[in-house]
């Protein structure tokens, strides 16, 4: 699967199940960020190439990754890294809804969403450009 449509592939589903979700797509490389819910349950890196360091996404799908799996990446977070192909995907699809569902449990995750949305109104970089996708 190409980049393009695996990002699609992604949305199409998240949106299925209600999520919110902001797309940017890089202009020098094939990479495609998606935001979910404002970034209240996080964000999804897709590509063919490793990143930068310095920026951290909590799932990333990467034609190069082998196998699927959590890694803590340099500043000691939980990273979930997963190949391009469709099972994967769908795995990494389920864990992301049931992380949702867990933070909802624990949280009042409306309120939460609501200061992400707040807050990205006045953040410069992925928010000045992503556009919201719909179904």
């Amino acid at each position: 699967m190409k980049t393009k449509e695996i990002a699609e592939y992604i949305q199409t589903k998240l949106l299925e199940n209600k999520f919110i979700v902001h797309r940017y797509d890089a202009y020098s490389t094939c990479s495609i960020y998606l935001k979910l819910d404002y970034g209240a349950s996080n964000s999804i890196r897709i590509s063919d190439h490793k990143g930068y360091e310095y920026l951290s996404y909590k799932y990333e799908v990467n034609q190069k990754v082998h196998s699927a799996g959590w890694a803590k990446d340099k500043k000691g977070c939980w990273r979930y890294h997963c190949p391009a192909n469709k099972t994967e995907i769908d795995n990494m699809i389920n864990i992301i809804i049931h992380d949702r569902q867990y933070k909802k449990c624990f949280n009042d995750y409306y309120a939460i969403l609501q200061e992400y949305k707040r807050k990205s109104k006045y953040c410069k970089g992925f928010w000045e450009q992503a556009k919201e996708v719909n179904l």
